[in-house]
């Protein structure tokens, strides 16, 4: 590239007319001037340094503004007076190719501010010359506050990817119209199957390959309805794991969209729920062996009762083991129902603390990220991984709440039912009244337990089967009983229906409320009259405990 020169300006200055020379004369310091303004105004710094001395020999306000010294200052100091000690190897270099003509710009170079601080510029350079002197001129363009930006965008992406690697569960994305190809899939995946993200990233068929042919089309028939009607995703079905084992996985997403509602791509998380799958099956071969076991304990009772008839002198010693079989199964029953409970307290305990704590944290981390970003796309990216992260965790409250509410072991019955009630209220539009008489109501936690289970039963009945437009829970001491009472104003339970709850789910719970309070001595009533509604009232001994 050849130099400029300025001294090479041919503005007539030798034609022979003096009126030729007195414009040209003109034209220069009319040029000069209009140089000269561009230069003291232009936005970005330019400083001229002479190629041999490396003195600055020009510099216009902007670089004085972005350095911090005075133009005298500046023009006073030389190249390496600019840059950090460890730079000025690769600064001069750059230097001696810009003033050779071999480059132009110097990207990314550290410049010394008077008050000692660092900036970075890119620096575009071109070769001039000035007073028969070979100089180069350089456009400083401040990047420093775009070099902290993508410092902090850095970090901030590895501080999401952290949080990410972090949750115990499989994170991913895929295309609503390839829902088998995942576009990302978090570390943990490796964990579960055995397949690394970059193999399932680089091979579009082997998620579909791991699948388990039993469930791959009912999976891919939850995901086009997902698609079709705009609703969250859920379904669990089995894969094969990389050493061939088989794994239950519970997969949840929702679909994202843009500002428009355009479908972008489905954003889910997975989690093995293999041991879950285990312990339901074990619990199914159990209850069928209990079944069995009460099939062969009814075939030996029927044959006691055989044995009865040609044994009237043992009659009384055989009626009385069958009313002892009775006790037991009841308490049987009894035991099964608070077993129960207290595995659902369990986990909604855990679910709470653990995964309800880890998503508060995350929203925390989020929430300290977003003070740390000033970019707005960057900040529309953590609101919106923010806004997932709350839904989460009100998923999270609601699912505790529905598998066992806190409100019942640390407030104790009376809030809990008027939790119920609410809950009632809110997600069935039914008007709901609770009542109590104030008085102090002690119970043993089985008890406890067990009338908040039958409040519960008796709610969920009215909500199928009353068509109820109003239900009232009241609770009140009379005569050494705690008595509950549940009415509503529904269609009410005639004779022959009330005779046939025998045979119905919700009949089995009134069968199941009423032989549970024989075991504490309670009582329990039914008042109903067709279309006027239904009272029933519930009556336990203060004093009374399960065995």
């Amino acid at each position: 590239m050849e130099d400029f020169d300025i001294n090479k300006l041919d503005l007539g200055l030798h034609n022979s007319d003096p009126a030729d020379s007195v414009a040209a004369i003109n034209a220069l310091e009319e040029s000069d001037e209009i140089y000269g303004t561009i230069f003291e105004n232009a936005a970005e710094g330019l400083l001229v340094a002479d190629v041999q001395t490396k003195r600055f020999v020009y510099v216009n306000p902007a670089v004085c503004k972005l350095l911090g010294y005075s133009q005298l200052e500046l023009l006073s100091l030389k190249v390496f007076d600019l840059h950090p000690k460890e730079s000025l190897p690769h600064v001069l270099s750059e230097f001696e190719a810009q003033a050779a003509g071999q480059k132009r710009l110097a990207a990314n170079i550290p410049c010394l501010c008077k008050d000692g601080k660092v900036k970075y510029a890119h620096i575009n350079c071109a070769p001039v010359i000035i007073d028969n002197r070979k100089c180069v001129v350089g456009f400083f363009t401040d990047i420093t506050d775009l070099l902290e930006a993508q410092e902090k965008l850095t970090q901030a992406q590895a501080q999401y990817q952290a949080i990410i690697e972090q949750i115990p569960a499989v994170t991913y994305t895929s295309d609503c119209g390839t829902p088998m190809i995942k576009t990302y899939i978090s570390p943990q995946i490796e964990t579960v199957l055995g397949f690394s993200p970059i193999e399932f990233i680089n091979d579009s068929t082997l998620w579909k390959q791991q699948v388990h042919p039993d469930d791959y089309q009912r999976l891919i028939d939850h995901i086009k309805h997902t698609c079709a009607e705009d609703m969250p995703f859920c379904c669990e079905y089995r894969m094969f794991t990389a050493d061939e084992r088989i794994v239950w996985l519970r997969d949840e997403a929702k679909i994202i969209k843009d500002e428009k509602g355009k479908l972008l791509f489905l954003q889910g998380v997975i989690f093995d729920i293999t041991a879950r799958r285990r312990t339901e099956e074990m619990l199914r071969q159990g209850k069928g062996e209990l079944e069995s076991s009460v099939r062969k304990r009814t075939a030996a009772l029927e044959e006691a009762n055989e044995k009865l008839k040609a044994q009237i002198s043992s009659r009384a010693k055989i009626e009385s083991q069958l009313l002892r079989y009775q006790d037991q199964l009841r308490n049987l029953a009894s035991e099964l129902s608070l077993a129960e409970e207290r595995t659902r307290r369990q986990i909604a305990t855990e679910v709470h603390d653990q995964i309800g704590q880890n998503l508060a944290m995350a929203k925390i981390k989020l929430d300290q990220l977003g003070t740390m970003v000033d970019d707005e796309h960057n900040n529309e990216i953590i609101n919106s991984i923010k806004n997932l992260v709350t839904e989460t965790i009100e998923t999270t409250r609601s699912l505790t709440l529905e598998i066992s509410p806190p409100v019942l072991y640390e407030l104790g019955f009376e809030p809990a039912v008027e939790f119920l009630l609410t809950r009632v209220r809110k997600e069935h539009g039914i008007d709901t009244v609770f009542r109590t008489d104030g008085k102090e109501k002690i119970f043993d936690d089985n008890i406890r337990i067990f009338l908040f289970q039958a409040v519960r039963e008796l709610l969920n009945n009215i909500i199928k089967h009353a068509k109820a437009e109003r239900t009232e829970v009241s609770v009140n001491i009379s005569q050494g009983h705690a008595v509950v009472s549940v009415c509503d104003n529904g269609v009410g339970i005639d004779r022959e229906q009330l005779n046939a709850h025998h045979h119905t789910s919700s009949g089995f719970g009134l069968f199941s409320i009423r032989e549970r309070l024989s075991c504490i001595g309670g009582k329990f009533k039914i008042n109903s009259t067709p279309d006027k509604g239904t009272e029933i009232n519930i009556a336990v001994p203060l004093s009374g405990e399960f065995s």
